[in-house]
Protein backbone atom coordinates (compact mmCIF):
# COMPACT_ATOMS: atom_id res chain seq x y z
CA UNK A 1 0.00 0.00 0.00
CA UNK A 2 2.59 2.42 0.88
CA UNK A 3 4.81 1.73 -2.01
CA UNK A 4 1.70 2.05 -4.97
CA UNK A 5 1.50 5.69 -2.52
CA UNK A 6 4.40 6.56 -3.35
CA UNK A 7 4.59 5.52 -7.43
CA UNK A 8 1.30 8.08 -7.16
CA UNK A 9 3.21 10.68 -5.47
CA UNK A 10 6.18 10.84 -7.57
CA UNK A 11 3.60 10.62 -10.56
CA UNK A 12 1.61 13.66 -9.42
CA UNK A 13 4.55 15.66 -9.40
CA UNK A 14 5.82 14.68 -12.42
CA UNK A 15 2.61 15.62 -13.87
CA UNK A 16 2.59 18.88 -12.32
CA UNK A 17 6.24 19.60 -13.28
CA UNK A 18 5.06 19.10 -17.20
CA UNK A 19 3.98 23.06 -17.91
CA UNK A 20 7.27 24.13 -16.40
CA UNK A 21 9.98 21.72 -17.92
CA UNK A 22 8.43 22.27 -20.68
CA UNK A 23 8.68 26.27 -20.56
CA UNK A 24 12.18 25.63 -19.37
CA UNK A 25 13.01 23.34 -22.22
CA UNK A 26 11.54 26.46 -24.58
CA UNK A 27 14.22 29.21 -22.75
CA UNK A 28 16.93 26.45 -22.32
CA UNK A 29 16.96 25.09 -26.33
CA UNK A 30 15.27 27.83 -28.10
CA UNK A 31 14.57 26.46 -31.52
CA UNK A 32 15.95 23.24 -32.40
CA UNK A 33 15.74 20.17 -35.04
CA UNK A 34 12.10 18.36 -34.98
CA UNK A 35 14.69 15.66 -34.56
CA UNK A 36 15.91 16.73 -31.80
CA UNK A 37 12.56 18.00 -29.67
CA UNK A 38 10.16 15.46 -31.01
CA UNK A 39 11.49 12.30 -29.46
CA UNK A 40 12.54 14.46 -26.59
CA UNK A 41 8.61 15.30 -26.51
CA UNK A 42 7.01 12.07 -27.27
CA UNK A 43 8.47 10.33 -24.07
CA UNK A 44 7.98 13.45 -22.12
CA UNK A 45 4.01 13.51 -23.21
CA UNK A 46 4.69 9.17 -22.79
CA UNK A 47 5.90 9.14 -19.36
CA UNK A 48 2.79 11.67 -18.50
CA UNK A 49 0.67 9.54 -19.90
CA UNK A 50 1.78 6.39 -17.75
CA UNK A 51 2.03 8.90 -14.44
CA UNK A 52 -1.53 9.82 -14.87
CA UNK A 53 -2.55 6.22 -15.41
CA UNK A 54 -1.41 5.30 -11.76
CA UNK A 55 -1.95 8.60 -10.58
CA UNK A 56 -5.67 7.37 -11.06
CA UNK A 57 -6.93 6.76 -15.37
CA UNK A 58 -7.22 3.27 -14.23
CA UNK A 59 -10.22 3.91 -12.35
CA UNK A 60 -11.72 3.70 -15.93
CA UNK A 61 -11.58 -0.02 -15.51
CA UNK A 62 -13.84 0.30 -12.70
CA UNK A 63 -17.75 -0.07 -12.91
CA UNK A 64 -18.36 3.08 -10.81
CA UNK A 65 -19.48 5.64 -13.34
CA UNK A 66 -18.73 8.62 -11.47
CA UNK A 67 -15.40 7.68 -10.93
CA UNK A 68 -14.80 6.76 -14.98
CA UNK A 69 -16.54 10.72 -15.49
CA UNK A 70 -14.55 11.84 -13.57
CA UNK A 71 -11.16 10.16 -14.67
CA UNK A 72 -12.41 11.57 -18.72
CA UNK A 73 -13.08 14.86 -16.79
CA UNK A 74 -9.48 15.22 -16.06
CA UNK A 75 -7.77 13.69 -18.96
CA UNK A 76 -9.73 16.50 -21.38
CA UNK A 77 -8.03 19.10 -18.46
CA UNK A 78 -4.87 17.26 -18.75
CA UNK A 79 -4.41 16.77 -22.54
CA UNK A 80 -3.25 20.19 -23.73
CA UNK A 81 -0.29 20.60 -21.82
CA UNK A 82 0.41 16.60 -23.14
CA UNK A 83 0.23 17.87 -26.60
CA UNK A 84 2.25 21.02 -25.73
CA UNK A 85 5.10 19.14 -24.24
CA UNK A 86 5.78 17.39 -27.44
CA UNK A 87 6.82 21.29 -29.22
CA UNK A 88 8.81 21.70 -25.99
CA UNK A 89 11.95 22.20 -28.82
CA UNK A 90 9.82 24.59 -31.21
CA UNK A 91 11.03 27.58 -29.08
CA UNK A 92 9.16 31.11 -29.23
CA UNK A 93 7.01 32.27 -32.93
CA UNK A 94 9.74 34.44 -34.26
CA UNK A 95 7.53 37.27 -34.50
CA UNK A 96 10.46 39.76 -35.26
CA UNK A 97 11.98 37.45 -38.32
CA UNK A 98 9.26 37.10 -40.96
CA UNK A 99 11.91 34.96 -42.81
CA UNK A 100 12.11 32.54 -39.87
CA UNK A 101 8.42 32.01 -39.59
CA UNK A 102 8.04 31.78 -42.80
CA UNK A 103 10.54 28.99 -43.27
CA UNK A 104 9.09 27.28 -40.52
CA UNK A 105 5.66 27.32 -41.90
CA UNK A 106 5.05 24.18 -41.04
CA UNK A 107 6.03 24.01 -37.30
CA UNK A 108 4.25 27.23 -36.20
CA UNK A 109 0.91 25.85 -38.21
CA UNK A 110 1.25 22.66 -35.68
CA UNK A 111 1.93 24.65 -32.80
CA UNK A 112 -1.33 26.90 -33.29
CA UNK A 113 -3.50 23.53 -34.30
CA UNK A 114 -2.15 21.91 -31.13
CA UNK A 115 -3.51 25.12 -29.13
CA UNK A 116 -6.42 24.87 -31.13
CA UNK A 117 -7.05 21.31 -30.42
CA UNK A 118 -6.26 21.90 -26.60
CA UNK A 119 -8.55 24.69 -26.26
CA UNK A 120 -11.54 22.85 -27.79
CA UNK A 121 -10.71 19.83 -25.56
CA UNK A 122 -10.41 22.39 -22.39
CA UNK A 123 -13.58 23.75 -22.91
CA UNK A 124 -15.18 19.88 -23.17
CA UNK A 125 -13.66 19.32 -19.95
CA UNK A 126 -14.93 22.42 -17.87
CA UNK A 127 -18.37 21.83 -19.66
CA UNK A 128 -18.51 18.14 -18.22
CA UNK A 129 -17.17 19.37 -15.12
CA UNK A 130 -19.71 21.91 -14.52
CA UNK A 131 -22.67 19.13 -15.01
CA UNK A 132 -20.94 16.90 -12.41
CA UNK A 133 -20.53 19.65 -9.93
CA UNK A 134 -24.62 20.47 -10.32
CA UNK A 135 -25.13 16.89 -9.64
CA UNK A 136 -22.94 17.78 -6.34
CA UNK A 137 -25.29 20.62 -5.64
CA UNK A 138 -22.90 23.18 -6.86
CA UNK A 139 -24.83 25.46 -9.20
CA UNK A 140 -23.74 29.39 -8.91
CA UNK A 141 -19.72 28.90 -9.55
CA UNK A 142 -19.76 26.56 -11.88
CA UNK A 143 -22.57 28.71 -13.83
CA UNK A 144 -20.46 31.62 -13.84
CA UNK A 145 -17.41 29.49 -15.43
CA UNK A 146 -19.57 27.59 -17.64
CA UNK A 147 -20.39 31.62 -18.71
CA UNK A 148 -17.38 32.56 -19.34
CA UNK A 149 -15.80 29.67 -20.99
CA UNK A 150 -18.94 29.82 -23.54
CA UNK A 151 -17.50 32.89 -24.15
CA UNK A 152 -13.94 32.76 -24.35
CA UNK A 153 -13.69 29.25 -26.78
CA UNK A 154 -14.91 30.95 -29.38
CA UNK A 155 -12.57 34.00 -29.42
CA UNK A 156 -10.14 31.40 -28.87
CA UNK A 157 -11.24 29.76 -32.04
CA UNK A 158 -10.80 32.71 -33.90
CA UNK A 159 -7.44 34.02 -31.91
CA UNK A 160 -5.78 30.95 -33.45
CA UNK A 161 -6.84 31.27 -36.56
CA UNK A 162 -5.43 34.15 -36.99
CA UNK A 163 -1.82 33.44 -36.10
CA UNK A 164 -2.26 30.02 -38.14
CA UNK A 165 -3.34 31.51 -41.31
CA UNK A 166 -3.54 35.35 -41.62
CA UNK A 167 -0.41 35.88 -39.54
CA UNK A 168 1.62 33.80 -41.73
CA UNK A 169 0.23 34.71 -45.16
CA UNK A 170 0.90 38.12 -44.18
CA UNK A 171 4.27 37.26 -43.71
CA UNK A 172 4.86 35.41 -46.79
CA UNK A 173 3.48 38.28 -48.76
CA UNK A 174 6.63 40.62 -46.95
CA UNK A 175 9.13 37.71 -47.76
CA UNK A 176 7.59 37.82 -50.88
CA UNK A 177 7.97 41.42 -51.86
CA UNK A 178 11.36 41.75 -50.28
CA UNK A 179 9.78 44.63 -47.99
CA UNK A 180 11.33 45.86 -44.70
CA UNK A 181 7.61 46.69 -43.54
CA UNK A 182 4.60 44.66 -42.72
CA UNK A 183 1.77 46.02 -45.37
CA UNK A 184 -0.27 48.86 -43.86
CA UNK A 185 -3.71 47.04 -43.48
CA UNK A 186 -1.87 44.81 -40.62
CA UNK A 187 -1.67 46.82 -38.21
CA UNK A 188 -5.60 47.64 -37.53
CA UNK A 189 -5.92 43.74 -37.94
CA UNK A 190 -3.42 43.20 -35.55
CA UNK A 191 -5.13 45.88 -32.73
CA UNK A 192 -7.96 44.07 -33.05
CA UNK A 193 -6.88 40.27 -32.73
CA UNK A 194 -4.41 42.07 -29.37
CA UNK A 195 -7.94 43.11 -28.08
CA UNK A 196 -10.14 39.56 -29.10
CA UNK A 197 -6.99 37.76 -27.04
CA UNK A 198 -6.85 39.98 -24.28
CA UNK A 199 -10.83 38.76 -23.56
CA UNK A 200 -10.51 35.57 -24.44
CA UNK A 201 -7.55 34.78 -21.85
CA UNK A 202 -9.28 37.42 -19.11
CA UNK A 203 -12.58 35.36 -19.02
CA UNK A 204 -10.69 31.89 -19.19
CA UNK A 205 -8.76 32.98 -16.16
CA UNK A 206 -12.03 34.09 -14.76
CA UNK A 207 -13.95 30.96 -15.55
CA UNK A 208 -10.71 28.89 -14.06
CA UNK A 209 -11.12 30.85 -10.69
CA UNK A 210 -14.78 30.28 -10.74
CA UNK A 211 -14.49 26.60 -11.51
CA UNK A 212 -11.68 26.25 -8.06
CA UNK A 213 -14.17 28.01 -6.52
CA UNK A 214 -16.97 25.58 -6.68
CA UNK A 215 -14.20 22.45 -6.42
CA UNK A 216 -13.90 24.21 -3.04
CA UNK A 217 -17.69 24.80 -2.49
CA UNK A 218 -18.61 20.97 -3.43
CA UNK A 219 -16.25 20.35 -0.94
CA UNK A 220 -14.07 18.16 -3.99
CA UNK A 221 -10.91 20.19 -3.08
CA UNK A 222 -9.46 21.16 0.09
CA UNK A 223 -9.42 24.73 0.85
CA UNK A 224 -5.76 25.73 0.34
CA UNK A 225 -5.35 24.17 -2.76
CA UNK A 226 -8.16 26.20 -4.14
CA UNK A 227 -7.53 29.35 -2.95
CA UNK A 228 -4.24 29.15 -4.69
CA UNK A 229 -5.94 28.09 -7.66
CA UNK A 230 -8.58 31.17 -7.40
CA UNK A 231 -5.92 33.25 -6.05
CA UNK A 232 -3.28 32.79 -8.75
CA UNK A 233 -6.44 32.79 -11.33
CA UNK A 234 -7.76 36.37 -10.34
CA UNK A 235 -4.03 38.02 -10.78
CA UNK A 236 -4.09 36.66 -14.38
CA UNK A 237 -7.29 37.61 -14.74
CA UNK A 238 -6.43 41.46 -13.81
CA UNK A 239 -2.95 41.18 -15.42
CA UNK A 240 -4.87 40.49 -19.00
CA UNK A 241 -7.24 43.41 -18.78
CA UNK A 242 -4.13 45.87 -17.71
CA UNK A 243 -2.56 44.38 -20.37
CA UNK A 244 -4.55 46.46 -22.62
CA UNK A 245 -3.11 49.82 -20.47
CA UNK A 246 0.48 49.05 -20.05
CA UNK A 247 1.06 46.01 -22.72
CA UNK A 248 4.59 45.40 -21.39
CA UNK A 249 2.49 43.36 -18.12
CA UNK A 250 1.24 41.20 -20.32
CA UNK A 251 2.73 37.94 -20.25
CA UNK A 252 -0.09 36.18 -19.49
CA UNK A 253 -1.42 36.84 -22.93
CA UNK A 254 1.13 33.74 -23.93
CA UNK A 255 -1.46 31.29 -25.48
CA UNK A 256 -0.29 28.16 -23.66
CA UNK A 257 -0.17 29.72 -20.33
CA UNK A 258 -3.99 30.07 -19.81
CA UNK A 259 -3.81 26.08 -19.93
CA UNK A 260 -2.00 25.82 -16.64
CA UNK A 261 -4.09 26.35 -14.06
CA UNK A 262 -6.64 24.05 -15.91
CA UNK A 263 -4.59 20.94 -16.22
CA UNK A 264 -3.54 21.59 -12.71
CA UNK A 265 -6.74 21.46 -11.87
CA UNK A 266 -7.22 18.19 -13.92
CA UNK A 267 -4.28 16.59 -12.06
CA UNK A 268 -5.86 17.19 -8.65
CA UNK A 269 -9.04 15.83 -10.15
CA UNK A 270 -7.13 12.39 -11.89
CA UNK A 271 -5.96 12.11 -8.28
CA UNK A 272 -9.35 12.32 -7.03
CA UNK A 273 -10.47 9.52 -9.56
CA UNK A 274 -7.95 7.46 -8.45
CA UNK A 275 -8.86 7.85 -4.52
Amino acid sequence: MQINLFKRNISQAYLVLIPFLTFAIVLALGHTSYKIYLPLGLIMMALAVIAAWILGAHAIKNSDAEKRHLVIIASLLIIPWLLLCILSGIGPPPFDKPEEYVATATEQQVRYSFLLVGGVVATFGFTMLKEKLKKSGEDFYSWIGFIAMMIAAPLFVMNMAYYDNFMLETYKIRVASSSDKMPEWFSPAHSQFHLITLVEVALTFLATAAFAASLKSAGWFKKAASNVYIIISILCFFDAILSYFFPAVGIVLIPALPFIMPYLIGVNLMRRAGN
